[in-house]
C-alpha cells in the first residue's frame, strides 16, 4: 500500500499476546507505517480498534489494517 503512495496505519489488536504487538511494531518500523498499540496487555481490543480508526482519520491515513488474531 505504501508503495502505491498510500498512508498506512496498523492496529495491534491482538492485545493478549505481547509478542504479536511487538511483531506488528517491527513491521511498522520496517514499512514506515504508524502503529496503534495497547498501553497494556489485555486491553479492550474493540476500544483499541476504535482508537486506531480515530487516529487513522486524524493523520489522513488511506488504509487501516487491524490485526485481530481472529476475533
Amino acid at each position: 500500500q505504501r508503495e502505491a503512495g498510500r498512508k498506512v496505519v496498523l492496529c495491534a489488536g491482538d492485545t493478549f499476546r505481547a509478542a504479536a504487538v511487538e511483531q506488528l511494531q517491527v513491521w511498522g518500523q520496517r514499512t514506515g507505517a504508524e502503529v496503534v498499540a495497547p498501553a497494556k496487555d489485555g486491553a479492550d481490543a474493540a476500544g483499541l480498534a476504535h482508537d486506531a480508526l480515530a487516529r487513522a482519520k486524524a493523520v489522513g491515513a488511506d488504509v487501516l489494517f487491524v490485526d485481530t488474531a481472529g476475533r
